[in-house]
């Protein structure tokens, strides 16, 4: 499905079960596709009248860090950030004091032209980046974190 066919059904959402049936379509296309099958969804949240909702895809990478893909559809208009979360506690996913580490977050350019599956595929290489970006603060290369990376968030498939 086009982005912008989405955000056609999105202005005709008018209840919170509509936002819900709109999610729905976004996961079934978005984070249900092979380029986020090892995710994790966290702090899902729906609102209506304009149609919104949010939710994270993290993976763990450790108990310090992980990396989060958080798609948001806000004012009929969808948004997607990728971000390096440092968990200054070291509790991993149980963390209460967490923070984005070295201003590593970012925006996924794309066209509402595209589809979804494209979208995907510049938010996992925006993951992939990221990755590859701390990796090298901690001494490997950049072609070791990408490899990482792909093995850990998006399976053996790439």
């Amino acid at each position: 499905m086009k982005i912008n066919q989405f955000l056609k059904q999105a202005r005709k959402c008018k209840s919170r079960s509509d936002v819900r049936d709109l999610y729905e379509i976004f996961e079934r296309e978005f984070c249900d596709s092979v380029e986020f099958e090892k995710h994790q969804v966290f702090n899902k949240d729906f609102e209506a009248n304009p149609a919104t909702f949010s939710l994270d895809l993290n993976v763990k990478l450790s108990n310090m860090f992980s990396i989060s893909v958080q798609p948001r559809l806000d004012n009929l208009d969808l948004k997607i950030s990728v971000s390096v979360i440092y968990m200054k506690d070291g509790q991993g996913e149980m963390s209460r004091n967490f923070e984005v580490f070295h201003e590593m977050l970012d925006d996924v350019e794309f066209d509402q032209t595209m589809i979804f599956a494209e979208v995907a595929t510049l938010a996992k290489e925006t993951v992939e980046k990221m990755h590859a970006e701390l990796l090298e603060m901690m001494g490997m290369t950049a072609q070791q974190g990408k490899d990482l990376i792909r093995q850990k968030f998006f399976g053996a498939l790439h």
